[in-house]
């Protein structure tokens, strides 16, 4: 949060610190690899957060890997927001014609962008444990490999579980803020106590259903 906000009021200080701010996502994707691979051998623990390093490189590469299965989206989203910013715009010579053109390319590309989303929603996680399994990013992102992995029942049947966890667990948390916002007529101390122990079991709760979602898609 803090690299967030100085990015936006202090870039070059923002800038400075990425590298810091990147490395708990990088070490904790790395250790999602690791689990992963743990769902594809069976393993009934997960592993420790060891070998820092190795973690760091792993999750640099599937950075890479989501960065790279994602570009199609990302130029599906940047011409549906070129062409929202030329229709409020309307630059000149952009008549009646060009309007209409750039409406279609709204649409097609935002219905694509859509579409291409629930897949890479699907297909990704499945490009991860070829990865974890193989350790080669060539592998990953060869796509006979992974999209025959992605089209058994076992690997569904995973990829459900996880997303029912992701999707169910965090609902979890909605009761105690419920009671937060009760409790706040009371003494908004109090309140404000329920809410903080709520977000720090937030991210206790996030850490396990990420690991419980990436061992399920493994063992998929």
């Amino acid at each position: 949060a803090v690299w967030a906000v100085l990015l936006v009021v202090w870039p070059p200080a923002g800038l400075a610190v990425t590298p810091i701010a990147a490395l708990p996502s990088l070490v904790l994707r790395g250790y999602l690899l690791r689990v992963v691979d743990g769902g594809i051998r069976g393993a009934s623990t997960v592993s420790s957060f060891v070998r820092w390093g190795s973690l760091i490189r792993a999750g640099s590469k599937s950075t890479l890997l989501s960065a790279l299965y994602f570009l199609p989206g990302a130029v599906l989203c940047g011409l549906a927001v070129g062409g929202g910013v030329a229709t409020v715009l309307s630059p000149s010579g952009f008549d009646e014609t060009a309007q209409a053109l750039t409406g279609i390319l709204i649409l097609v590309s935002g219905f694509g962008l859509l579409i291409y989303g629930l897949v890479y929603l699907y297909v990704r996680p499945a490009a991860r444990a070829v990865f974890a399994a193989t350790g080669s990013l060539q592998a990953a992102l060869g796509g006979r490999r992974v999209f025959r992995l992605a089209a058994s029942g076992d690997y569904l049947t995973g990829w459900l579980i996880a997303m029912g966890l992701l999707a169910v667990g965090p609902t979890l948390l909605v009761p105690p803020l419920i009671v937060a916002a009760v409790v706040w007529i009371i003494s908004p101390v109090v309140s404000l106590l329920i809410v903080l122990a709520t977000f720090l079991a937030g991210v206790v709760l996030g850490f396990v259903l990420r690991v419980s979602a990436a061992w399920s898609t493994g063992r998929g």
